[in-house]
C-alpha cells in the first residue's frame, strides 16, 4: 500500500496522504479445472400415455379438462384443436386432435406441459352424433433443471396431469334381466352406479340403437352408491337386438363423456290369444256382417225347437 485517498461527506476527493510501508502479503492459490462439477442447464421431460376406452371425445370433455387443471393450480396457456378428419380406415369414424400447453411453477422453477388428446368417434349409418368413441392422451412435462433433484418437480407436474385426466366420478351400468317384446312400449331395468370419489349430478339415462326410448333422470349420485332405472324402450325387431344404455352427467368441473354400456337384448314377440270356436243358434235367419275379432265363428242357423 502505498497512498490512501481522502474524501469529503459531499464524495468529492480532498487529496491524497503517502504511506510507506515496509510489509507486504504473499498468497498462493491453488486449483484444478473440474468440467464435471460446472453448474450447468440440462434439458429434461417426463412422459406418459393413457386411454380412455369409453371416453367419447368433444369439446365438452376438453372444457371439462381445462377447468380441472386449473382447479389444481395448472396454468393453461392456450387450446388449439386441428379440425376433424375421417379416418383413412373407417368412414364412420372421425379422428379428433387438440393440444392444450401451459406450465407450472413449483417454488422458482417453471415447468412446462404439453397434453395431446387424440380421439375417435364412432358414427352409425342413420345418425348424426357419435354413439361410441375412444381418447387417448399423452401427457409431456418439461424444463430446464441444474441438479438432479430437480427432475423430481417434473415428475411431480406429469404425475398431478394425470390425476385429473380419468375423470373422477365414474359410473357403473349393469342390466336387469327384463322381459322385452316387440313392437310395444316395454321396460328395460338396470342399476346404475357411482364407483368414483366424487359426487355426480344432472344424470340422464337412454338407449340408443333402437326406434325410440325415453330419457330417466337422477339429480345426484353419491360415491358407492346405486339407484334403479326404469326405461322405457320401443323395439320392432326380435330376436337379439345389440343397443347401448347411455349415460350423461356432470361434476363439479362440467359435464363428463358420456358412459356406455354395449348389450344385446332378447326381444319377443307377444303372442295373440285366440278363439278357436264360436257355435251360437239363431231362431231367426241372419244376415249382414259379424264382427269377430280374433278366431272363427260357426253359425248354424236351423230351428230351435224345445
Amino acid at each position: 500500500m502505498q497512498s490512501v485517498d481522502l474524501f469529503s461527506k459531499k464524495k468529492k476527493k480532498t487529496g491524497t496522504v503517502g504511506i510507506r510501508s515496509a510489509k507486504s502479503s504473499e498468497v498462493i492459490i491453488d486449483f484444478e479445472f473440474d468440467l464435471a462439477a460446472l453448474c450447468l442447464r440440462q434439458f429434461r421431460s417426463a412422459t406418459h400415455s393413457i386411454e380412455l376406452s369409453d371416453v367419447v371425445p368433444g369439446n365438452e370433455m376438453i372444457t371439462r379438462l381445462v377447468n380441472a387443471l386449473s382447479a389444481n393450480d395448472i396454468y393453461v396457456q392456450r387450446v388449439v384443436e386441428n379440425p376433424q378428419q375421417m379416418n383413412w380406415a373407417n368412414a364412420h369414424i372421425m379422428d379428433r386432435h387438440w393440444v392444450i400447453t401451459g406450465r407450472h411453477y413449483l417454488e422458482a422453477t417453471p415447468v412446462d406441459f404439453r397434453v395431446v388428446a387424440v380421439g375417435q368417434e364412432q358414427y352409425e349409418h342413420s345418425s348424426d352424433t357419435p354413439h361410441d368413441g375412444k381418447t387417448k392422451f399423452e401427457i409431456i412435462a418439461q424444463g430446464m433443471i441444474t441438479r438432479e433433484d430437480m427432475q423430481a418437480n417434473i415428475e411431480y407436474l406429469r404425475d398431478n396431469i394425470l390425476e385429473v385426466l380419468p375423470h373422477t366420478p365414474e359410473l357403473k351400468i349393469h342390466p336387469i334381466e327384463s322381459k322385452l317384446y316387440m313392437n310395444e312400449w316395454c321396460c328395460l331395468k338396470g342399476t346404475i352406479k357411482n364407483i368414483g370419489k366424487e359426487s355426480v349430478e344432472k344424470i340422464a339415462i337412454f338407449a340408443t340403437g333402437i326406434k325410440d326410448s325415453k330419457i330417466e333422470c337422477f339429480n345426484e349420485l353419491v360415491p358407492d352408491n346405486s339407484m334403479q332405472f326404469n326405461l322405457s324402450i320401443y323395439v320392432e325387431k326380435k330376436g337379439s337386438v345389440p343397443i347401448a344404455i347411455v349415460a350423461t352427467c356432470e361434476d363439479k368441473f362440467g359435464k363428463l363423456p358420456a358412459y356406455k354400456k354395449q348389450l344385446q337384448i332378447q326381444v319377443q314377440e307377444k303372442e295373440q290369444t285366440k278363439v278357436s270356436s264360436i257355435i251360437t243358434h239363431f231362431n231367426q235367419p241372419v244376415t249382414g256382417n259379424i264382427l269377430s275379432g280374433t278366431g272363427d265363428i260357426n253359425i248354424d242357423n236351423r230351428d230351435n225347437h224345445e
